[in-house]
């Protein structure tokens, strides 16, 4: 996770449970979210994805999702209704293959993006 310090992400953890608030995360990146719309990430080197080394402009998972999407990303217009909306629950299968906690996503290649989308559809209490 090369957004936050551990110091600075254990922070953020014990305020969000003083506060009553659900944290959401992907990790090592949102482009992670987006990829499993396409791939359960069996094909993938996860250690390769949780280091996400920048080659070039972009970083390996936005590569990795260029990809799928037919060799055209925008990290600024991710155009997710167009793109992704119709493989949520591809998505969700695809994200509870991996950790979802997140002190554990703090280490780890993962996302609870899904758990909130469920939460959401009134699938999750």
């Amino acid at each position: 996770m090369h957004s936050f310090t551990d110091a600075q992400y254990d922070e953020l953890l014990q305020h969000c449970k003083e506060e009553g608030l659900f944290l959401v995360v992907s990790n090592p990146c949102f482009e992670l979210w987006l990829l499993l719309h396409y791939s359960d990430q069996s094909e993938y080197d996860l250690e390769i994805i949780q280091t996400n080394k920048k080659i070039g402009k972009r970083t390996q998972t936005e590569l990795y999702l260029k990809d799928k999407l037919g060799g055209s990303y925008n990290k600024a217009r991710p155009k997710f209704a167009l793109k992704h909306l119709d493989r949520i629950e591809t998505a969700i299968k695809n994200a509870s293959l991996y950790p979802t906690s997140v002190k554990v996503l703090k280490n780890a290649v993962g996302s609870n993006v899904g758990i909130l989308l469920e939460f959401l559809q009134g699938k999750k209490d």
